[in-house]
């Protein structure tokens, strides 16, 4: 393996069993499989997922850099260790449970190389509903306005993304459980230029059992932290505004490794403003829904003394 690779692809892996061979097995038909590096962070492995890396490790020495957590973390928290100890200038998310096509990540390394300029590399895929499997609604989102990458997640799941842009864009939020990826994904936006590679980057799996698609997900409640962070006024639901601030999220503050780091550290300050000015509206929004006592018990808890009413 060359000392410096082209690309890093970024895994977080956690009970991913019914998926890891395969997806190992995927890994040599990337066409440029010599010149990447692949890393994983692996929350309490199995004995079974532990057998199937050392085999691969055996066919393929060198080519997997892979980290073993013995307590589970959320998937950001790993993305940021993969982040961190990649060597290539470029980093690949890929999912153990998505499947590439061989040329995906060549073509969105060509992109970068065609256009220097290109901070982040955004592709096409299908969405599918079981594992393996190539048909299933094809996801294009490169003819939604450009503005709308600072207010959707149009990265989609196979994104690629140069590693000093984290400098200016900051890493994953480990609080988000879910939405961490989104929650970058608006940083990224802010501070880079972003292209998309051409044609079909692969297949992401939704069969309803993932992090953000099973019922109890907490997606809604992440959405709606990622929106009053950024000022995504346009979508917000304001009825989830007061669960999400109950459930003890830092809005203001990222945390990454331990740390928390306001995140207007990471915003310019057009955008510091919008968002102080959204997070007032938003408030606002709220309390016209609800009456004086109910948005001070949800908004002010420490005014009641125990259901005694608001406090003067």
């Amino acid at each position: 393996m060359v000392d410096k690779p082209l690309v890093s692809t970024i895994t977080s892996l956690f009970r991913g069993g019914r998926y890891l061979e395969l997806w190992l097995d995927r890994l040599p038909r990337q066409t440029i499989f010599d010149r990447a590096e692949f890393i994983i962070d692996h929350n309490e492995p199995t004995a079974k997922e532990l057998e199937i890396i050392q085999e691969f490790e055996r066919d393929y020495p060198g080519k997997l850099v892979h980290m073993v957590r013995e307590r589970v973390v959320p998937f950001g928290a790993s993305w940021n260790r993969c982040i961190l100890h990649s060597k290539a200038d470029l980093c690949a998310i890929w999912n153990v449970d998505d499947l590439r096509t061989p040329d995906s990540l060549e073509r969105q390394v060509e992109v970068f190389q065609a256009h220097p300029e290109t901070d982040v590399v955004a592709s096409r895929y299908k969405e599918v509903c079981s594992f393996p499997c190539e048909q299933g609604e094809f996801r294009d989102g490169s003819k939604c306005p450009e503005e709308w990458f600072g207010s959707h997640f149009l990265l989609g799941p196979l994104f690629m993304f140069r590693r000093s842009l984290c400098d200016r864009a900051g890493l994953c939020d480990e609080q988000l459980a879910v939405n961490a990826d989104f929650d970058l994904a608006i940083r990224c936006a802010y501070h880079g230029k972003i292209r998309w590679s051409p044609g079909l980057a692969g297949y992401f799996l939704n069969e309803r059992q993932g992090l953000s698609t099973r019922s109890r997900s907490r997606t809604h409640i992440e959405d709606t932290v990622v929106k009053l962070r950024y000022g995504i006024f346009e979508s917000l639901d304001y009825l989830a505004v007061p669960l999400a601030i109950r459930k003890g999220y830092h809005i203001g503050h990222l945390r990454i490794d331990g740390r928390m780091i306001p995140v207007s550290q990471y915003l310019t300050k057009a955008q510091r403003h919008l968002r102080l000015d959204v997070a007032g509206r938003a408030a606002k929004g709220v309390r016209n829904l609800l009456n004086e006592d109910t948005f001070l018990n949800l908004f002010y808890p420490s005014r009641w003394d125990r259901g005694a009413g608001p406090q003067s």
